[in-house]
């Protein structure tokens, strides 16, 4: 077994398609074939199933493709290592970005890194934080932007760096509800139906301790764990909460008016998380001093609404 051929399993095991994977690694689908033909019975088993629409993985495969997913890995990161006395970062950072982060830093951190950082290859996973922290502790990520990290369970194996916080609004596409409320006390979110994401969202998470602390039980009309969804749902006449910087084209068509929630201000904060060993490569570290710097332009320069630490 070689490294070539645990490559060309991965790819053959996601395309399903001996054709498909052929040609994206531009190789003689008979020479594929034979590749893993080979890998099989040095393994002696068979870890694809062989159909009409193509091949997928068997129980025994889909293991063995987790397997090789992290050996690949490990080797990417060996070979950013090697490389680490050059000026240039060779390899594959994985990153994650909340759904509500991303409007504001992804275009901006792909063109400068693909200007700044042209031999590292940005791998992009946009979610809700609890999904990042989560993906992030398994080791599948190597640098991802997270709200309150400091209320999860700690790990030392992970880094933190606390950026900014930023206010979360109140969510209507009711311009009379804006032009008549102005600001919102925190007590009467109550009085409107909201679509949130469930448990142990950070957003969730705030709101509920916001809540007990306060005294107030809020009207979760609608649980949705999409960002998309909350927006939408906001734009049919729910309301949900959110900051500014995840909606800003919708404010600025008109489709959603962002009131400031007041007494107390409803806040997050901002950190950069990385993996402990991630940051041993020159690429992950390169990657996340461009995130920062990346973050610290567009608050400094308003296009994010986030005050620094």
């Amino acid at each position: 077994m070689n490294l070539k051929q645990i490559r060309y399993f991965i790819a053959i095991s996601e395309l399903q398609s001996l054709s498909k994977a052929s040609a994206k690694l531009n190789i003689a689908q008979p020479a594929l074939s034979s590749q893993l033909k080979n890998l099989e019975e040095e393994l002696g088993v068979k870890l694809l199933d062989r159909h009409s629409r193509g091949v997928s993985p068997n129980d025994l495969g889909l293991m063995v493709l987790h397997h090789f997913k992290n050996i690949v890995r490990e080797v990417d990161r060996t070979e950013s290592l090697i490389f680490d006395y050059t000026m240039n970062p060779v390899g594959d950072v994985h990153i994650g970005v909340t759904t509500t982060a991303a409007r504001a830093v992804v275009s901006t951190l792909v063109s400068r890194a693909k200007k700044r950082l042209p031999k590292i290859n940005l791998h992009l996973l946009e979610a809700m934080s609890g999904t990042l922290n989560e993906q992030l502790r398994k080791g599948n990520l190597d640098i991802a932007i997270l709200y309150n990290f400091d209320s999860y369970e700690a790990d030392h194996n992970l880094i933190d760096n606390a950026v900014a916080y930023e206010n979360l609004f109140l969510l209507t596409n009711n311009r009379d509800d804006y032009n008549r409320l102005g600001t919102i006390k925190f007590s009467k979110i109550k009085d409107f139906p909201l679509a949130l994401p469930s448990h142990p969202h950070t957003l969730n998470v705030l709101l509920s301790e916001m809540s007990l602390r306060q005294g107030v039980k809020l009207n979760m009309a609608a649980e949705v764990n999409s960002f998309t969804g909350m927006v939408e749902l906001a734009k049919a006449g729910f309301y949900t909460i959110a900051p500014i910087v995840s909606v800003k084209p919708e404010i600025e068509r008109g489709e959603l008016f962002a009131i400031p929630i007041t007494q107390p201000v409803l806040q997050w904060t901002v950190h950069i998380v990385a993996g402990r060993e991630g940051v041993s490569s020159r690429a992950v570290r390169a990657v996340h001093k461009l995130i920062t710097e990346v973050m610290k332009d567009l608050i400094e320069s308003g296009e994010w609404e986030a005050t620094l630490i």
